[in-house]
């Protein structure tokens, strides 16, 4: 989030140059975060339940789509609730099941074919409360977590299709970042020997391959220099290891950083906002703190 009531632009999702044959239709946080979730309707309800995983086996060049969902659940606390939430205490209880209904809830044209709709093969969370929470509220549907990683608030988490061969990628990247201290519970320089991220080779069943990290980096604007650092770190390790590249997640940045990151170790980095929606307006932002009130005083 930013200091002040803003309209967080992040532009979060980024494709190597070097795109897999699968197609990234999904910009980061599309579901919305932060905002104040409505309970799904029945018939949206039915939907989501009757959804299932996209057939990957296929070895013909055919293209399919890869559905790849991002959302920073704000450590689904009571003290994190949206101030709008009607019961606070009621929200803090349901926000797990009401999270995953939304990630499997139908959004875009991709995730129909046939009368069938298909759930997302990845799921990238960011603030999670603990180690188990990615894997206890999606580990029923079919996912695996990869494993977390401390960020600056909360864990990173990225999920995984059971059928879907991961093999993690360890980030050690030494330095001093702001972070959130455990012990004064306040943002101050703090020594890190892992970027706040989490990486895999993933091997889909037709055995393509490519590599996607779930990412919580620096905050605010004041933290644009940081986040370059932390991208370039990225982008070095998982191209060496990979040709096909997916970065995803909360990445705080702002528009004016769009440049100087898709340049960043070669450059040809694609914005999937961009090459995805046409940079649609209606689908810029992922965190819009005039709409979505989290914060009683519109900060976020």
């Amino acid at each position: 989030g930013s200091s002040q009531p803003t309209k967080h632009d992040s532009k979060d999702n980024m494709l190597s140059p070097n795109q897999p044959c699968q197609r990234n239709d999904l910009r980061n946080d599309e579901c919305g975060s932060g905002g104040d979730l409505n309970p799904m309707h029945k018939k949206d309800r039915k939907t989501a339940n009757a959804a299932i995983f996209r057939d990957h086996s296929s070895s013909n060049n055919a293209s399919i789509p890869l559905l790849l969902i991002s959302w920073n659940i704000s450590e689904t606390s009571l003290s994190q609730t949206s101030t709008t939430a009607p019961d606070p205490s009621l929200r803090a209880q349901e926000s797990a099941s009401l999270i995953r209904e939304e990630c499997f809830r139908p959004h875009f044209a991709s995730q129909h074919q046939n009368e069938k709709t298909f759930l997302p093969d990845i799921v990238a969370l960011q603030e999670c409360p603990d180690e188990l929470w990615g894997e206890t509220v999606f580990g029923p549907s079919g996912y695996v977590s990869v494993g977390t990683q401390h960020s600056h608030c909360g864990l990173v988490d990225l999920l995984i299709r059971k059928d879907f061969a991961s093999d993690r990628i360890w980030l050690k990247a030494e330095g001093i970042f702001r972070g959130r201290s455990e012990r004064s519970n306040q943002f101050e320089d703090l020594y890190q020997q892992e970027l706040p991220s989490v990486a895999a080779i993933i091997t889909l069943p037709n055995k393509t391959r490519f590599a996607v990290a779930s990412n919580h980096l620096e905050p605010h604007a004041s933290g644009a220099s940081t986040r370059a650092q932390q991208c370039k770190l990225l982008m070095e390790v998982l191209t060496q290891k990979c040709e096909n590249v997916i970065l995803i997640g909360d990445l705080n940045m702002r528009q004016k950083e769009d440049r100087k990151i898709e340049d960043l170790v070669g450059g040809g980095w694609i914005d999937a906002w961009k090459e995805g929606s046409g940079s649609s307006k209606n689908l810029k932002f992922s965190w819009d703190s005039f709409s979505n009130q989290y914060h009683s005083n519109g900060f976020g």
